[in-house]
């Protein structure tokens, strides 16, 4: 059996994974640029598989990604409905559910459910994306009713 000490830790890393994911997520949907280059390794990969297919490596061209997948959405919306990890020392895996949601002006929209399958590892004590892997299960680009607004700036 572990001690509480490595009981403990195992905790505080699980935590500090979830709020990379939060942060991630957080810095998708109010498109905060600084935040999300923050959540990668510097040999970070970003893969969004078919039918939208998108790829990037390194933490400016994945921000840079993210920036022209954003740019001319309406709203744009990501929810991070599960998650599994596995921790192996200063590694770890982990499976998260996903819905997104989001709205182009002129008619273009996209609402589907996918999986992030993640690689991580702790470097200079903090968890970051070495790869994150979306995977499409269910993909809706049909118009859906409902008005856009406008969030407030982020408050720090």
């Amino acid at each position: 059996m572990n001690t509480i000490e490595e009981r403990l830790g195992l905790l505080e890393d699980e935590a500090a994974i979830r709020h990379l994911v939060a942060r991630f997520a957080d810095g998708s949907v109010t498109a905060n640029y600084e935040e999300f280059l923050t959540v990668w390794a510097p040999n970070g990969k970003w893969t969004i598989h078919e039918p939208l297919f998108s790829t990037a490596e390194g933490p400016e061209a994945i921000t840079e990604m993210m920036r022209q997948l954003r740019t001319g959405k309406a709203f744009f919306a990501q929810f991070v409905h599960s998650g599994v990890i596995t921790l192996a020392g200063g590694k770890a895996t982990a499976r998260w559910v996903m819905r997104e949601a989001a709205e182009v002006p002129g008619d273009s929209y996209y609402n589907n459910y996918a999986m992030y399958i993640d690689t991580l590892e702790k470097i200079d004590g903090k968890w970051l994306f070495v790869t994150r892997d979306y995977h499409y299960m269910w993909l809706d680009t049909g118009a859906f009713p409902g008005d856009v607004y406008s969030l407030p700036a982020p408050q720090v």
